[in-house]
């Protein structure tokens, strides 16, 4: 094409640099010949990966003699890019510290991500860091 750069000359283009996550982007394509532009296509629009919305509010559940159950629904509410990992938070004996807990409730795990619940023995909220006494309201957070 005559007096156009080599950058108006193919079929598709890249963008990786300088896009904002969440955002937005509209695109649309006219050609033009020797008789000049065509009429402009539809507009597509994408949108960038962003964090994941907030978690909603976790449950708890004793589901065996020995085991309670931490629940929780998917951070992907707003269809963004696939979950990774979670991270389960427990509320340490002090009353302000959360600890990751990766030895039950390892996030990462392909089986929890699936699944959206780990189960913690209750030998392990006991324990330090926990020290959580036996019929204490336990508060998990994802």
């Amino acid at each position: 094409m005559t007096g156009l750069t080599s950058d108006y000359t193919g079929t598709s283009f890249n963008v990786t640099t300088g896009l904002t996550s969440g955002t937005d982007y509209v695109f649309k394509v006219s050609a033009k010949n020797a008789h000049g532009w065509s009429t402009e296509s539809a507009t597509e629009t994408i949108r960038t990966s962003a964090e994941p919305v907030t978690m909603s509010a976790v449950t708890t559940s004793v589901v065996s003699s020995t085991n309670v159950r931490i629940t929780w629904s998917t951070g992907n509410a707003n269809g963004e890019a696939t979950i990774d990992a979670y991270k389960i938070l427990i509320l340490q004996s002090d009353g302000t510290t959360y600890t990751e807990d990766t030895t039950n409730c390892n996030g990462a795990l392909s089986g929890i991500k699936s699944q959206l619940y780990c189960d913690i023995p209750f030998a392990t909220l006991v324990a330090s860091p926990y020290s959580l006494p036996y019929g204490t309201l336990i508060q998990a957070t994802v």
